[in-house]
Parts: C-alpha cells; structure tokens; sequence
C-alpha cells in the first residue's frame, strides 16, 4: 500500500514467520499441524474476522498474492521447521525473488511459529544476531549519507564559521582525539580550535575554507581530503602544498573520534 499510493519506500522489511496468505493455501498448514506448539492450527475464523467480508486473496489482506515486479525493498524472512506458516515465508521468498528483489530466507530447526523465545535461548540470540546484520546491511547507505552530511555540516559551522557554541550537536563530549597537538574530549577540543583559529568568521581564502578535493564515507568513518598551503620549515620564505587527511568516526549521531595526517 506505501508503494501504491507513491510514498516513500523502508529500507528494509523484516518478516518473521509472517502470515502473508490469509486464505492458508500452504502445505504447512497440513504438515506442521498439532507440531506448532505456538498455533496448533490455522486461524480461518480470525482471517475472516479480520478480512471483514473483503476477498481473502485481496493483495492488501494476502501480500503473497501481490505484484512485486513493480518493486520493494530487501526483505528478511525467517520461520521455522514447525512453523505452521512455514509455507507462507518459503512462498513468500520465492515470489520476491522471482520479481527480482533482494530477498533472504532464514529456516530454524525445531523453531515453531513466533520464534523460539525473544530472549535467553541461544536460538533466539542467532535469530536477533541475523536482524540485527540485515538491519545495518540495508540501512549502510542511510547511515553513511547522515554521516557525511554530520561532519561537513560541524566543519561549516564550528571550524569554518567558528560557531563554538554549537560544537556539541556534531561532537560528542567524551570525544577521542588522536592529534598530539590537541586534547582530549569536547572541551579540549574547543580551547584548540579557539586558540589554533582565533575566534569570529574565517576570510575567504583561509585554508580552512579550502574545498575538499575527495570525501570518503565507510560505515562509520568519514575522511576529508583537502591542500592548503603552509610555511616550508627549510626555507621560511615560501610555501608548500600540503595533504590534509582528517578522518572521523561516528557513532549514535555525533563525532566520537578523529584521526589526521599530513602528506607533502
């Protein structure tokens, strides 16, 4: 229904021994019935209470029954060999793939309909670990484009403009910093930058406000390539051109580490 009426799609979607198939069509709900210790048998009076009189196989009940050559987003299905919808998440699988979408199938030995616990036994640890890894394979993209836009939104406003006050909504107050010319934590790092930039808006030309030549986004890491020119220590009177790597870790929304180096 979100693709049809044209908003915008989730990054992923988790189906965890999903009833996709309101009208019970599957082979598991003959096979797997009486070995479900969740749903001894299927739930036809529920279906039609909660179909309301409208067709059971209507796409919008019975998403098995959907068209979704028209695209979706990845999807995570995982059941069970005594799951009484165990049909339901294999047919699932399959009709996803076949429409091309980028689609895992997860089957747990012995698990029954609704998973084994939600916590305390190591199958049910197994089955979160693998959530939690398609969770972060599928949202990798969204959390690196926030990343990126974090640190050269905190260097627009904190370095380039100076705006020290609003250090804490990029930086985090435990902060690591692994330059020996600064401190460590937020704090420290506002005295270094007042006293290496001096306090009010920088002028064009500066080199903090040097484009950046390359900006490379892994996960949780951002690193800005830039050049700026700075005084040769063997010969005073000119300059040199520079390399500048600073890269950043983030973590929860904010910069909790920084690394930078410098190539001639």
């Amino acid at each position: 229904m979100i693709r049809d009426r044209g908003l915008p799609m989730p990054a992923g979607v988790i189906l965890l021994t999903p009833e996709v198939d309101l009208t019970e069509s599957g082979d598991s709900f003959r096979t797997n019935e009486d070995l479900d210790i969740i749903l001894k048998r299927g739930l036809p009076e529920c279906n039609a209470l909660y179909a309301g009189g409208h067709d059971l196989a209507d796409p919008y009940l019975s998403p098995l029954f959907g068209d979704f050559t028209r695209g979706f987003p990845p999807t995570l299905v995982q059941s069970g060999t005594r799951d009484l919808f165990l049909s339901n998440s294999v047919r699932i699988h399959r009709k996803l793939r076949e429409a091309g979408i980028d689609a895992e199938l997860h089957v747990w030995e012995a698990m029954p309909h609704g998973a084994f616990s939600r916590t305390g036994t190591p199958e049910s640890e197994e089955v979160n670990a693998e959530v939690s890894r398609f969770i972060h394979r599928v949202t990798r993209g969204h959390r690196e484009a926030a990343n990126k836009k974090l640190v050269l939104d905190m260097w627009h406003n904190v370095i380039n403009g100076r705006d020290y006050a609003r250090a804490g909504q990029y930086i985090a107050q435990d902060y690591i910093q692994h330059s020996p010319s600064a401190g460590q934590g937020l704090e420290a790092l506002i005295a270094f930058l007042k006293w290496e930039l001096g306090e009010g808006p920088l002028t064009p030309g500066s080199y903090e406000l040097t484009r950046f030549e390359h900006v490379i986004v892994q996960d949780d890491l951002v690193q800005l390539m830039f050049q700026r020119e700075v005084a040769d220590a063997r010969q005073p009177d000119r300059t040199i051109p520079v390399w500048w790597y600073d890269t950043y870790r983030v973590r929860d929304g904010l910069i909790v580490e920084h690394w930078d180096s410098a190539l001639e």
